[in-house]
């Protein structure tokens, strides 16, 4: 009967850890901070300026506005899983009870105001593109065309595209 000596997995070049104990230590912090996900937190302030107007940060404002902290119950980051109305899955984090709210007046007009602005930005993304293509085939039809200006408005045509891909993807999240 061996005394008590480490088992083989640990020293063996081609047992369960080929890295003996380090790769062991390893592997079991790797499995505990995968399983122990610590929940989401943050300082949350109530600030109110000179003419009471409020406005919620993560940051003290400067001098002359009042900010007070506001505690918050730790939320798990990950949120519940739950069925958008698309039938796509989301996840959705409970606010906490003591969490300002608005009303629901005071949701719609600014779900409203947004979705001008991203119209209004959606039209300025579309004409840049638009002008930049009229300005690639300006370019290429010369006598003498400039490869670092015809790079450079391919790539003013990919940020505009990307541009617009993602402004489609946020208004139709609010259609």
């Amino acid at each position: 009967m061996q005394a008590a000596c480490a088992p083989s997995f640990f020293v063996s070049r081609s047992g369960l850890f080929p890295g003996g104990a380090p790769a062991v230590i390893f592997a079991l912090a790797f499995v505990l901070n995968a399983t122990y996900a610590t929940p989401a937190q943050a300082q949350i302030y109530k600030c109110t300026d000179r003419e009471g107007s409020v406005t919620y940060s993560n940051v003290k404002r400067q001098p002359g506005h009042r900010c007070e902290h506001i505690a918050l119950d730790p939320l798990n980051a990950a949120g519940k899983r739950t069925r958008s109305s698309k039938g796509g899955k989301r996840y959705a984090v409970a606010s906490p009870a003591n969490f300002p709210k608005v009303s629901k007046h005071v949701q719609r007009s600014r779900d409203h105001a947004r979705l001008n602005l991203l119209r209004r930005e959606h039209a300025h993304e579309q004409e840049g593109l638009d002008q930049a293509r009229l300005k690639l085939e300006a370019v290429k039809s010369a006598e003498i065309s400039d490869q670092k200006s015809i790079l450079s408005l391919h790539k003013t045509i990919e940020r505009h595209q990307r541009n617009l891909h993602a402004i489609n993807h946020e208004l139709s999240r609010l259609r």
